[in-house]
């Protein structure tokens, strides 16, 4: 399922190049930088100073999908201070990496592009693309004012199966909430962006912040 995706998602963009010619590196640059500005000033300095350089070294492919994917953002209305933003956040995080991992890379695209194909998950997939850089760098799969949700260790995939998921396997899921944590050792699941819910199985939970012993007071999932 994933692969066939992954080949809609090359013919997509096939016809993107096909039936319109992409900006080159500097219009796109420029044509961002200006939205930018006129919302958040430190946003625009950020784009010149942080991501311009990076985006500039990167291979003309990934420079491609990234300048076609803004192009679709655009297109569906995706706001440039929040949700465009965010996606070149995350897209510097790719960049900044010794070795991209392109299975990533290319299942996170997959994501975008299912998100962004149904209205109804607006408000879904804006917040998913606000957290793209600290999903990225981090792990991190959700968070807010009143929790944050961080995985450590394991593998992380990302992709699409009926529905944009991201995948943890094998790692320790913790959530950060009014100054206490809870840990959740040894756990895999599924994150679901369209219903910001987490699906796993298995795993040990383990209080922090508490009198319990952590090696004789847990909980078994």
């Amino acid at each position: 399922m994933r692969r066939v995706l992954f080949i809609l998602f090359l013919i997509w963009f096939s016809g993107v190049s096909a039936q319109t010619e992409l900006p080159s590196v500097s219009e796109f640059l420029r044509d961002v930088e200006s939205d930018l500005v006129k919302g958040l000033p430190e946003q625009a300095k950020w784009l010149s100073n942080k991501f311009s350089p990076e985006f500039r070294s990167a291979p003309s492919s990934v420079q491609d999908t990234i300048i076609s994917t803004v192009l679709q953002l655009n297109e569906t209305n995706i706001k440039t201070s929040t949700g465009v933003y965010g996606y070149l956040s995350g897209v510097k995080a790719f960049l900044e990496t010794d070795s991209m991992d392109l299975d990533l890379w290319n299942g996170w695209h997959e994501s975008i592009v299912e998100l962004n194909s149904n209205r109804r998950w607006y408000k879904k997939f804006t917040s998913y693309l606000v957290l793209s850089e600290k999903l990225i760098s981090s792990k991190v799969i959700s968070d807010s004012r009143a929790s944050k949700w961080q995985f450590a260790g394991g593998a992380m995939s990302i992709g699409v199966d009926s529905v944009p998921y991201v995948q943890i396997t094998d790692g320790t899921l913790t959530c950060y909430s009014k100054g206490d944590s809870a840990r959740i050792h040894n756990t895999s699941g599924r994150f679901i962006p369209t219903e910001g819910k987490w699906h796993g199985s298995s795993g040990r939970v383990h209080w922090e912040g508490t009198n319990f012993n952590d090696s004789t007071q847990f909980a078994v999932l």
